[in-house]
């Protein structure tokens, strides 16, 4: 098992590490655990749908940790997580693996940034792709040959596990409410990802500088409440650096820069 280069053993990205798996744990024990109760009533089905979108919001972003080794000790403990990470998600490690590490590689540029399919002059397609991004990313692997045969054996692992998981949950709960609710949560979660913390944090998809093809947002509230998401030209510009690692280089932010989503 080869060791993933922890910067000298920093105090700091043992914690991260540690804290990431322990939201990768409760927050997939939510996420899947909320199928089993029954809302009785729109406010109670509002707290179920919002609960769990946020839940699979926060597994997304800890699973982006994993793309960069931020999840474990070693490679193999790193992948583990990651997978397990977006089991509750219905996301497919590998595919997000890679594709996001192809994102980093050729940030804003067409056709080689897989993310990029969310530039778009028209507004009223955001929503749409934003929800489709999983089957465009492996639309992009297929057209673009990435995956070798062992990818392509996990790929089908993966997809079999989440057949079995979601299979048994529908089993024990009803699938058609099962689906009714994944579904949801699903669309919510991909706007909130994808518009919020991609299309906002790269507006304008410049193709210059580095630290101009991204964007972060101000304030420590939003870096913890986002797992890290809202630095996201620090992100690109240092994926080295674990989230927690990032936190003493988040700038101070009023209120209003919070509340209003201020960009830099």
């Amino acid at each position: 098992m080869s060791r993933i280069d922890d910067s000298g053993g920093s105090n700091r990205r043992i914690q991260s590490i540690r804290m990431s798996r322990w939201i990768i744990a409760i927050c997939g024990a939510l996420s899947l655990g909320s199928y089993f109760w029954s809302p009785l009533g729109w406010a109670q089905a509002l707290v179920d749908l919002l609960g769990r979108t946020y839940c699979n919001f926060l597994l997304g972003a800890m699973a982006h940790e994993g793309t960069h080794g931020h999840l474990g000790f070693s490679r193999r403990g790193n992948q583990w997580w990651g997978r397990l990470a977006l089991l509750p998600v219905g996301v497919v490690w590998v595919v997000f693996k890679s594709t996001h590490l192809h994102h980093h590689a050729h940030t804003n540029i067409p056709e080689k940034d897989p993310d990029e399919f969310l530039n778009t002059p028209r507004r009223w397609q955001v929503p749409f792709r934003a929800i489709i991004m999983p089957y465009h990313w492996l639309a992009w692997i297929r057209r673009n040959r990435i995956f070798k045969r062992r990818e392509w054996v996990e790929y089908g692992l993966n997809v079999l596990a989440l057949v079995l998981v979601f299979g048994a949950i529908g089993a024990m709960t009803g699938y058609g409410q099962m689906l009714v609710r994944l579904i949801f949560s699903e669309i919510l979660h991909g706007f909130l990802l994808w518009y919020v913390f991609a299309i906002r944090t790269h507006d304008g998809y410049s193709t210059g500088p580095e630290d101009e093809r991204s964007h972060n947002y101000h304030g420590r509230l939003l870096h913890y409440a986002s797992g890290g998401l809202s630095m996201h030209r620090l992100h690109h510009t240092r994926p080295g650096l674990s989230w927690i690692q990032m936190t003493d280089l988040v700038p101070e932010a009023s209120w209003k820069d919070v509340l209003t989503l201020r960009r830099n």
